[in-house]
C-alpha cells in the first residue's frame, strides 16, 4: 500500500520527515508546502519518487505550480513530481490528449504566463512587503541557519525570481531583546542597501530601551517602519504599551506592519479606534486578518479607513477568495508579501500572479503601492 500525507504545512512538518525516513511506502504531496526549499529538501533526502504534486485549495491559485517550476531540481525530478509518480502509483497512462489552452490565452496575464514557465519576472518592480531574517528555529527545516549565509541565499533567490526589494523584520528582535536584535540586522544587512530594508521591531516589554533610540534608528536608511507581533508576545493591540509606536508613526507617516489574526491579541477590529485616531500612520494588516473572521474584519477596517492596507501572505488560510477582498478595498490598498525567508517566495508570488484578475489589477499591489507609501514617509 502507498500512504500519501497531504495538506501539510510547516507546523509539525518534522514529524512527516520522520515518517518518510522510517517508512519507505509513505509519500507527501506538495499542496501546502509553502516553506522555502522544501521540495529541494524532500528530493535530496528521499528522492523525487516520494513526492507527489498537489494543487491545494482554490484559494491557493497557482502557488503549487510556481513552487515546483522554480524549485532547484533537475527536469527528470520535476517530471516525476509533476505527474510520473502519480502515474506509477495509480497505474495511469500518461496524458496524450490535445494540448490544453494557456491560462493567459486572452493576453491579460503575461506575468503569470512567464512566471509559471519557470522564468524570472522582468520589467516590473516587485517589493515584498513582509519578510524575516534568518535563522529560523520555530519548526522550519532549512539547512542554512546563519543570518549571513541565509541572507546571501535569499538575495540569490530574489534574483532568480525577479523580486526587486524585500522589507523584513529581524527574528532576533522579534523573539529576543529588541534593541540588540534590531541593531544586529541593521549592521549585518547594510551591504544589501537598495535590496533589503527593515521594519523596526517594537516589543513593549523592551520599551524603556527602544523608545529613546527611535530617532537614531530612523535617522539612518535601513528601517522604513515598525513591526508588531502581538499574539506571540501575548500583549493585545489595545495595550497602552504600543502607544509610542502609534504616535511616532503618525507624526512621520510611517508604515506599521502588524501580525493580524482573528484572536484576542491582534484581531483587525481592535484597530478601529487606533486607526481613526492616527490618520497619518499607515496600518499594514499582515496576513489580512488570517482566518475567515479575521479577513472580514480586515476588509471592513480597510473600507472604513484610508490608512489601512491588506498584506497578502498567508491569506490562503481562509477559503474566502482574495480577489473578492481586493475588489472590496481597491487595488491601491493591497500589498504583496511572502513571509520569506522561511516561506517560499515563489509559492506566494505564484499565488498572487495567478489570481483570476488581469495583470493591470495586480500590478499596484505588486510594488507600486508600497513604493508610494515609502515615498510619502521619505523612506525610499
Amino acid at each position: 500500500m502507498h500512504f500519501v500525507v497531504t495538506r501539510k504545512m510547516w507546523l509539525g512538518f518534522s514529524g512527516v520527515l520522520d515518517l518518510l525516513w522510517r517508512t519507505p511506502n509513505a509519500y507527501i504531496d506538495t499542496s501546502y508546502l509553502h516553506m522555502r526549499d522544501t521540495i529541494e529538501l524532500l528530493t535530496a533526502e528521499f528522492g523525487a519518487r516520494r513526492v507527489l504534486f498537489g494543487i491545494g485549495a482554490k484559494a491557493h491559485y497557482g502557488a503549487a505550480i510556481a513552487a515546483l517550476v522554480h524549485a532547484r531540481i533537475d527536469e527528470t525530478e520535476r517530471a516525476l513530481i509533476a505527474h510520473g509518480n502519480a502515474e506509477r502509483i495509480l497505474k495511469l497512462a500518461p496524458y496524450e490528449g490535445p494540448e490544453l489552452p494557456a491560462p493567459d490565452s486572452d493576453g491579460q496575464k503575461p506575468l503569470w504566463h512567464r512566471f509559471r514557465s519557470g522564468r524570472a519576472l522582468e520589467n516590473v518592480e516587485v517589493i515584498d512587503a513582509h519578510g524575516h531574517t534568518p535563522p529560523h528555529t520555530r519548526g522550519w527545516i532549512i539547512r542554512e541557519n546563519t543570518i549571513e549565509g541565509g541572507m546571501a541565499e535569499l538575495v540569490t533567490r530574489m534574483d532568480r525570481l525577479g523580486v526587486s526589494r524585500l522589507i523584513l523584520s529581524p527574528e532576533a528582535a522579534l523573539f529576543g531583546e529588541s534593541l540588540a536584535g534590531n541593531r544586529e540586522a541593521e549592521q549585518t544587512l547594510a551591504k544589501y542597501r537598495g535590496r533589503i530594508s527593515g521594519y523596526l521591531v517594537f516589543n513593549p516589554l523592551y520599551a524603556e530601551e527602544m523608545i529613546p533610540e527611535f530617532d537614531a534608528f530612523f535617522s539612518r536608511e535601513f528601517f522604513v517602519g515598525f513591526k508588531l507581533l502581538p499574539s506571540y508576545w501575548k500583549r493585545p493591540l489595545s495595550d497602552r504599551g504600543y502607544e509610542p509606536v502609534w504616535r511616532y508613526a503618525n507624526a512621520r507617516r510611517l508604515p506599521i506592519l502588524i501580525h493580524t489574526w482573528d484572536d484576542r491579541y491582534n484581531s483587525p477590529a481592535m484597530l478601529e479606534g487606533i486607526a481613526a485616531e492616527h490618520p497619518e500612520a499607515v496600518f499594514i494588516l499582515g496576513h489580512s486578518g488570517g482566518g475567515t473572521a479575521g479577513r472580514l474584519e480586515a476588509e471592513s477596517l480597510a473600507q472604513a479607513h484610508a490608512n489601512v492596507y491588506l498584506e497578502f501572505c498567508g491569506t490562503f488560510t481562509t477559503p474566502r477568495p482574495f480577489e473578492t477582498s481586493l475588489r472590496l478595498v481597491g487595488r491601491d490598498r493591497v500589498l504583496f508579501g511572502s513571509d520569506t525567508a522561511a516561506h517560499d517566495q515563489a509559492w506566494e508570488l505564484g499565488r498572487y500572479l495567478s489570481m483570476p484578475l488581469p495583470d493591470e489589477e495586480l500590478l499596484p499591489g505588486l510594488g507600486e503601492n508600497m513604493r508610494r507609501l515609502l515615498a510619502a514617509a521619505g523612506r525610499q
